[in-house]
């Protein structure tokens, strides 16, 4: 009954984390393709909502649904344009430290860098596993040694990218002050 006393709570805890990730997993697979096909089909969509509104305020809709069409691609450019700057940056610096896969880490981090925490945690994870794993290109230093100046890097390039590009990067597409 010992092992059964153990390992019944384990199975307990794998069975609610298992959940947990395909609640999310699904739900973020939801928006995404939603996401999907209001950008595809946005301008079929468009004239069905207006025809909800009373007439009188159509024009005010219109207005609105042109605004926020602006910004909505304003603000998808700027991602677009600061993954590939975190991509372009994490790779050199990956690649300066000597850190086996660099391009495909810096890549993974750029494409990962649109959701926002959870990006950053798997990007970094990643980084530092390989570190652990792999040890450096020509830097003569341990594995563990390794994974923590990785680590360490991470973090700086963490705060740089939030702190100072994203707002830069974003603000200047979405006209906000940084």
């Amino acid at each position: 009954t010992n092992t059964t006393d153990f390992v019944t709570p384990v199975f307990e805890n794998v069975g609610t984390i298992v959940t947990i990730v395909t609640k999310n997993f699904l739900a973020t697979l939801i928006i995404l393709v939603s996401t999907y096909y209001f950008l595809a089909d946005g301008h079929r969509i468009q004239p069905l909502v207006e025809q909800l509104v009373p007439e009188n305020d159509r024009e005010d809709i219109h207005y609105l649904y042109e605004q926020l069409r602006h910004v909505w691609a304003d603000y998808l450019r700027s991602q677009l344009v600061f993954m590939f700057v975190v991509g372009l940056v994490d790779s050199i610096v990956w690649l300066a430290i000597g850190l086996p896969g660099a391009i495909i880490l810096g890549f993974l981090t750029g494409v990962t860098s649109f959701v926002h925490e959870i990006g950053a945690i798997v990007s970094g994870i990643l980084s530092v596993l390989a570190a652990l794993i792999g040890g450096s290109n020509f830097l003569a230093m341990s594995n563990f040694w390794f994974a923590v100046l990785v680590f360490g890097l991470y973090m700086v390039l963490t705060g740089i990218k939030n702190i100072w590009i994203r707002p830069i990067v974003v603000g200047r597409h979405v006209h906000l002050h940084a």
